[in-house]
């Protein structure tokens, strides 16, 4: 291997190293704006409804938690 090969490498490595921070930056500025997109795309009247049931596996749980 010769000198010019070794400083090709370098660059290589270099770019590579480059483009792997880039893509982790990409992907974590993703992962930060789809919680804030779907926030703001919940109309007013989904953000009044009721989320919370209390169905019979919830009723089991409530059941088998109690510490009496």
């Amino acid at each position: 291997m010769t000198e010019g090969d070794s400083d090709a490498a370098v660059g290589r490595r270099g770019f590579l190293g480059a483009v792997a921070g880039l893509a982790a930056a990409a992907s974590a500025a993703v992962a930060v704006s789809a919680p804030q997109a779907r926030a703001q795309a919940e109309s007013a009247e989904e953000k009044r409804r009721a989320r919370y049931r209390v169905t019979p596996h919830v009723e089991a749980f409530y059941r088998t938690a109690r510490y009496e």
